[in-house]
């Protein structure tokens, strides 16, 4: 159902709705294989909520943790900077300014305002190793990480970026909570054969997964590359200038490996692209 921008604000999870709309088939080879249609609300006089409170009550939690944290961000910083941060950290999309949006389109610095593979990691991994140097067993420890990875997930909205970023971290926790050592590359490719076997259309049609599959492939494989080649003149003398260096090389690996589907997809490249971010 497509919600006209009045009622989007209005209505929340847990939400029952009533709708009256125009029924519209799927028009495109990808609609046909992803959708049965679309139903176009006309009017606000068409919708009504029936009921409130419905679903998971730890879901309503975690979606009110986020509104808390996005209110606490309007609070602290004026637009449209409470806009960007909550786009950046907690993938919230609320509107940006239609200039800086085309801003951030043009310097190829989109990404950044969405939840990826890069939080993910971040949470996985900075949690079990915080847990860890607090002294919990390795087990509850990972346990506790991989729940953190859900919770998360669930409170960014379950977008499609943040699901790919953590069926991976999740897999890694898993190999490593059976005692195993992961090879990253065997589980990127575990990870994309099921997402591929349960939504075959995501090989051809889902851009977001093309890419991001291509530059988490382009970091395990193109990074140590990059960084070995980078070692031969460059030492760097601090642990800020080191992660410094980690994040110039990856970027520049996941930008090479991404770079042939977007020139595809949009046939132009930005030249800014890979200096934002790690992860995708």
């Amino acid at each position: 159902v497509l919600l006209i921008g009045f009622w989007q604000s209005r209505v929340q999870y847990g939400d029952v709705l009533r709708a009256r709309c125009v029924f519209k088939p799927p028009s495109t080879a990808r609609d046909r294989l992803t959708i049965a249609g679309t139903c176009m609300v006309r009017s606000s006089e068409n919708m009504r909520v029936v009921a409130t409170g419905a679903g998971s009550p730890t879901v309503r939690a975690l979606l009110d943790f986020r509104s808390w944290l996005l209110a606490r961000l309007d609070r602290a910083l004026p637009g449209p900077a409470d806009t960007v941060l909550g786009g950046i950290l907690l993938g919230a999309d609320r509107g940006l300014p239609a200039g800086l949006r085309d801003a951030f389109r043009r310097t190829g610095t989109i990404h950044i305002l969405v939840v990826s593979g890069w939080h993910m990691s971040f949470i996985g991994m900075r949690a079990r190793d915080f847990l860890l140097r607090l002294g919990i067993p390795r087990p509850g420890a990972l346990l506790i990480a991989l729940g953190l990875v859900g919770a998360f997930t669930i409170m960014v909205g379950m977008s499609a970026a943040a699901v790919r970023g953590a069926c991976i971290i999740a897999a890694l926790i898993i190999i490593d909570l059976f005692g195993r050592i992961g090879n990253p590359i065997r589980t990127l490719l575990l990870v994309g054969t099921v997402m591929v076997a349960i939504s075959p259309h995501v090989l051809a049609f889902d851009l977001g997964f093309q890419l991001s599959f291509a530059a988490t492939a382009g970091l395990l494989l193109g990074q140590p590359v990059l960084a070995a080649m980078l070692a031969r003149w460059w030492h760097p003398r601090s642990a800020v200038l080191e992660e410094l260096t980690d994040l110039g090389t990856s970027s520049v690996a996941a930008a090479l490996a991404t770079a042939p589907i977007l020139l595809g997809a949009f046939g132009a490249l930005s030249p800014l692209s890979p200096l934002p971010e790690r992860g995708t």
